[in-house]
Order: structure tokens, then C-alpha cells, then sequence
């Protein structure tokens, strides 16, 4: 954390801090289900600026202090590791067989694999994952895609 506005008390400068890119309106009827559902939902780095820059500003909502000694390799993956657990809880709710049934991941990138290491940890049985796409990320289309 680099700077805290006066009424802020859950963390200070200086703190190591993680948290949830999402903006909920908590207002639609999806947001008393599952705030995740939101129909509204924004989130920052898409709908907000600046949400992959080093440095940004944020509202309280998205700052969870970790431990100071946390790594911050760690602390970066916090929340989409927040999300495929979450998803998991999710599908194990809706489905009491979960433990005895079969599951495939599809797509093998981060939320993808946290959710496929979250459903491992819930089910016995065979769990896969597997990436949906062979080409190659188009340049310029993403900022992480690579140039040619």
C-alpha cells in the first residue's frame, strides 16, 4: 500500500495488500444470490483504468492486508486462486455427487487451473483440464500477446 485516504483504518503505508478487482452494484436482484453475478459488474484493468499498472487508485472494498512477511509472488495470486475456489464451492453445492463424478476444466490458464486444483482437493474421481484453443494470440490484440 502506497497512501491511504484519512478515514481508512484496515491498512496503512507500507502494508502488503491483495484484493478483488470486482466492483458489485449490490443492488440487482443476481447480487443477493452471488455478488459474483452481478449485472452490473466492473471490474478494474477492464471497465476501470489502470487496474495492471503498478499503481493505481482503489477503493476500500479491494484492499486485503496479507501478512507482512507474505510473499508477494503469493499475495499476487490471492484472488484468482480466490476464484476457482469459490467456483468449486459453487459446483459442489449445486452437485452432492461431486466426490464420485468426473470433471473437466476447460481452458488452462490461471482460473482455470485454480479451479481445477480446487475441484481435485473436492473429488475422488477423474479430474482434467485442458486449453481449448491451438492458435496463437494475435499480436496487438492483448497487451500480453507477443509482438512479431
Amino acid at each position: 500500500m502506497e497512501a491511504v485516504g484519512p478515514e481508512v483504518s484496515l491498512v496503512r503505508p507500507g502494508d502488503r495488500v491483495t484484493g478483488d478487482c470486482s466492483l458489485f452494484c449490490g443492488a440487482c436482484d443476481l447480487c443477493a444470490d452471488d455478488r459474483n453475478l452481478c449485472q452490473h459488474i466492473e471490474k478494474y484493468g477492464n471497465h476501470r483504468g489502470r487496474g495492471v499498472a503498478p499503481v493505481f487508485p482503489a477503493g476500500r472494498a479491494l484492499h486485503l492486508p496479507a501478512s507482512p512477511d507474505a510473499d508477494l509472488d503469493l499475495v499476487a495470486l490471492a484472488e484468482p486462486l480466490a476464484v476457482g475456489a469459490h467456483a468449486a464451492a459453487r459446483v459442489a453445492a449445486m452437485r452432492l455427487d461431486l466426490p464420485r463424478e468426473k470433471v473437466l476444466v476447460l481452458g488452462g490458464g490461471t482460473i482455470g487451473l485454480s479451479c481445477f486444483f480446487a475441484l481435485v482437493d473436492i473429488t475422488a474421481a477423474a479430474t482434467s483440464s485442458c486449453t481449448t484453443s491451438r492458435r496463437p494470440a494475435r499480436p496487438g490484440r492483448w497487451p500480453w500477446a507477443p509482438r512479431r
